[in-house]
């Protein structure tokens, strides 16, 4: 008490924003550790709240308290509170990762993992929130849920040219995931064929997605589904101003390759190599 006393005197002389911070802290954390009673801390701070009321510092520190007390639907209100007077982007992030912690320390992971997401849909190009993001994901065992997030990601840049490596960037970082901690083949093969057709949409090279494609099929079984790729990217092709009879001749030949080597299906593999002559009659090798 005597401590706490002694900090309000100096408080008297203390005109710095930063030093009047340090001491009502100091008499918060007194009224903690050596006098066990949260509810007078977090009374005495919120004096200097109605000082400063949009200092980051100090409302990160208040929402602290308010979790010590065991109010964890306040400590959230008071640091959303925050988040929409913040401007700069560090501030919030910062903010959005203090209320994950909030959230996965009283039991709701889930709300935790989904506010890191908030976070990282502000910065999509930080490695250090990635990482963050998939060991909160381990921990919890929220793989679909970080699928969720870099699906959420996808989306938002879709009609942004400018964030094409974004987009191929979070389809493929969902099917990842999704193959390999999710366990999810299907839907694994859907997110790389997002990534193969974002990147034949903006004319990115489809090589890497489709060596992806490829590993999928023949790891899972799945090469109907790789059929049906390029069946979509044939129709693509058919729909163009000019046929690229090149590229639509190698994809009905890999497709037809395919139909008799994988899929056991003869009839299937002739009809593609049919419509390749029917649109290249002069190659000697179809």
């Amino acid at each position: 008490r005597k401590r706490i006393h002694l900090a309000e005197v100096l408080l008297l002389a203390a005109h710095d924003i930063d030093e009047r911070r340090e001491l009502f802290m100091l008499i918060a954390r007194t009224w903690i550790a050596h006098l066990g009673d949260s509810k007078a801390a977090t009374s005495a701070f919120a004096r200097f709240m109605a000082e400063y009321e949009n200092d980051a510092e100090g409302i990160r520190f208040q929402a602290e308290l308010q979790e010590l007390s065991g109010d964890t639907v306040g400590t959230i209100a008071l640091l959303e509170e925050q988040l929409d007077k913040l401007d700069d982007t560090e501030e919030q992030i910062r903010t959005l990762e203090h209320m994950a912690d909030v959230c996965e320390r009283n039991g709701d992971p889930r709300q935790g993992l989904r506010l890191l997401g908030k976070a990282y849909a502000r910065v999509p190009q930080s490695v250090r929130l990635e990482k963050e993001m998939y060991a909160y994901a381990g921990r919890h065992e929220l793989w679909s849920d970080l699928v969720g997030i870099y699906g959420e990601c996808y989306a938002s840049t879709r009609s942004d040219k400018s964030k094409i490596g974004l987009q191929i960037h979070a389809c493929r970082r969902a099917s990842e995931i999704a193959e390999t901690d999710l366990g999810d083949p299907s839907m694994a093969f859907s997110w790389a064929r997002k990534t193969y057709f974002v990147s034949r949409e903006h004319k990115r090279s489809t090589a890497d997605p489709l060596d992806r494609l490829e590993a999928l099929a023949e790891k899972h079984d799945l090469w109907m589904a790789l059929v049906g790729v390029f069946e979509e990217e044939l129709t693509a092709l058919q729909r163009a101003p000019k046929l690229d009879t090149y590229a639509a001749v190698t994809l009905m030949g890999s497709a037809s390759e395919i139909a008799f080597t994988q899929l056991k299906d003869p009839q299937r593999g002739i009809s593609f190599l049919q419509r390749a002559y029917a649109i290249s009659p002069d190659d000697d090798s179809l």
